[in-house]
């Protein structure tokens, strides 16, 4: 176990120990939650942004084509409902 340090800038230092055994390197995301008092940190494995950035590259078809070709058949559907 190891001892954190609030800097003067609000940023907490993890110890070299806690980095190693988490596998933690510069750059890396963390999550914070506070349970029962206690500030609990985990890694963010994969950032949500990031796995979606350049998710329609090598479509065949635009992203802003697909999303129209979505909302055509929401309203041929709420057509459908209609009747």
């Amino acid at each position: 176990m190891g001892m954190g340090v609030i800097t003067r800038n609000n940023q907490l230092t993890i110890s070299k120990d806690v980095r190693d055994q988490l596998g933690l390197k510069i750059g890396d995301k963390m999550i914070a939650t506070v349970e029962k008092g206690k500030v609990m940190l985990e890694k963010l494995e994969i950032d949500p942004v990031e796995r979606a950035f350049g998710r329609w590259k090598g479509m065949k078809e635009e992203s802003t084509e697909y999303v129209k070709k979505l909302r055509e058949a929401g309203d041929r559907a709420k057509t459908l409902w209609k009747k």
